[in-house]
């Protein structure tokens, strides 16, 4: 059996030396290269002594760089999986050109037991989807009418709130003016004028 390596293959010249191809292959070219920070200092410091202002940079938006990070991520990440699945697949197919007659009593057990293992799921989530589906009637149908009932009672129970506070704030009011004027009797004291 052979081993295989989940990193990428180094592809060098054969005339170069490892150092060198190290050093190109991390050097990135030119145009993507980055000023130095005290040369880019200097160079507004100028623009401050001439009297100008230092010219509007222009970063890249924010959602162009979030998407070239997702981007990247999604490209790393998918060129690992497609490294492991090579690596699964490559070791699995050695395994089954050694041993043939392993191979081809599993494929025949996976033939033969793929119908009903595959007819007893089909028939696990029908039977599923038609209980959620149930489930989901016979919770609408007791559910409804709790829902109807207790917005009714709510309703009710603000509508007597309020008539309570009417009610109270007017027999409270006639209490008070029935200290200054009224008996409990009913009767009208009249104050007598002084003169």
């Amino acid at each position: 059996m052979t081993e295989h390596s989940c990193t990428l293959p180094q592809f060098k010249p054969d005339n170069a030396s490892e150092t060198t191809t190290t050093q190109a292959l991390l050097t990135p070219p030119p145009e993507e290269q980055e000023q130095p920070l005290d040369q880019t200092q200097d160079h507004y410091h100028d623009h401050d002594q001439d009297g100008e202002d230092p010219p509007a940079a222009h970063p890249q938006p924010d959602t162009t760089i979030l998407i070239e990070d997702v981007k990247t991520y999604l490209s790393t990440l998918f060129f690992r999986q497609t490294l492991r699945l090579n690596f699964i697949v490559s070791t699995v197919l050695d395994f089954l050109h050694a041993h043939p007659v392993i191979a081809t009593l599993l494929l025949a057990q996976l033939l033969c037991s793929c119908v009903p293992i595959g007819l007893f799921v089909a028939g696990a989530v029908i039977v599923a989807s038609l209980a959620v589906a149930l489930y989901s009637c016979v919770a609408v149908l007791v559910l409804a009418p709790v829902v109807i009932g207790t917005s009714v009672l709510g309703f009710c129970v603000w509508g007597w709130g309020w008539v309570a506070f009417v009610v109270g704030k007017w027999v409270l009011g006639w209490l008070v003016d029935g200290e200054r004027g009224f008996n409990l009797d009913g009767d009208l004291e009249v104050e007598e004028d002084r003169d």
